[in-house]
């Protein structure tokens, strides 16, 4: 982890970037425009075929550096080489198709700043491009401990935050490996530390990159969705072994969706026996879930039809 001198900044911005030249600059341009300006910021190009890089090549900022790994290892590993660079006290994840809005870094100084120890995580809103809010609704007031996290998370439509993480959170929690999802990270993340979230908008959320693992239609990518289904499904089981009866007792509706995910990544995956008693348990609930029924179907036939599936129905 490189060393922290006197003169470290207050927030590292961290951004992996996979095969985004046409999302990055602008992601980059939205930090770098901040007036408050305690802060670095580091890409991290995750190998990319794009020439995503160079499309930040002719940006002469001290503020900003690009860190290249060799070959495409999944976001949270570019954002725990990130992490490993980072020098400030507090590190804020913004995705390659993101922005922050004017003031956002400003905001979350004075925030942070007056955050109790206890809170490891420091959290505020996001608007899409259609003006809708992300988290929808909008968070409690005050820090939340796992309990009152996961009963707020029961009822989100839209669960995306813009978040920075306490330095120390990263001694205290193994980060996701390689092609995982951060589910887990999260849990654990909140069983040890607590986390406040603020409604003020401080991002624009971008869901309009070629290459996202969510979404449908031309934004949806089989091919990255494919490639991180084994550790994903891993991930999933997991996060139901350790966390399914506290899920079970304060967000019932996150354990579905949390048995789907495990379900739908497990058949990408080619596990058709683990897949398919997943999504029992998941239809034993919603028998009358007709997307979860094509799911189950689809994956029976195989992986390449399930992602078929899921590029339609989302």
């Amino acid at each position: 982890m490189t060393e922290r001198g006197a003169r470290a900044p207050l927030f590292s911005v961290v951004v992996p970037v996979w095969n985004r030249a046409a999302w990055v600059r602008r992601c980059a341009a939205s930090v770098l425009a901040q007036e408050f300006s305690d802060y670095e910021l580091i890409v991290v190009d995750d190998g990319s075929t794009d020439g995503s890089p160079a499309a930040l090549s002719d940006v002469a900022d001290p503020r900003l550096r690009v860190l290249a790994r060799g070959e495409n290892g999944g976001t949270w590993a570019a954002r725990a080489a990130g992490v490993r660079e980072a020098r400030g006290d507090w590190i804020v994840f913004l995705d390659s198709d993101d922005e922050l809005t004017a003031g956002a870094l400003a905001f979350f100084a004075g925030k942070v700043g007056g955050a109790p120890p206890a809170v490891g995580v420091v959290g505020a809103s996001y608007r899409d491009r259609t003006g809708a809010r992300w988290p929808e609704p909008a968070p409690p007031e005050g820090p939340m401990g796992i309990e009152r996290f996961l009963a707020w998370a029961d009822s989100l439509v839209r669960a995306d935050f813009l978040a920075a993480y306490r330095r120390e959170v990263f001694d205290t929690v193994v980060a996701p490996q390689g092609f995982a999802t951060g589910t887990l990270f999260e849990l654990e993340t909140f069983g040890r530390w607590e986390k406040l979230v603020f409604p003020e908008i401080c991002g624009t959320i971008g869901l309009d990159a070629a290459n996202r693992q969510t979404g449908r239609g031309g934004t949806f990518s089989a091919e990255h969705f494919l490639l991180r289904a084994e550790a994903c499904a891993a991930v999933e089981e997991e996060v139901l072994r350790r966390y399914g009866e506290a899920l079970r007792r304060h967000a019932p509706r996150r354990l579905l969706a949390t048995r789907a995910r495990a379900g739908i990544y497990a058949l990408a995956a080619g596990h058709r026996a683990r897949g398919s008693a997943h999504l029992a348990r998941y239809l034993a609930r919603r028998p009358a879930s007709a997307g979860m029924w094509a799911f189950l179907l689809a994956g029976l036939v195989g992986p390449r039809t399930l992602v078929a599936t899921r590029r339609v129905l989302g």
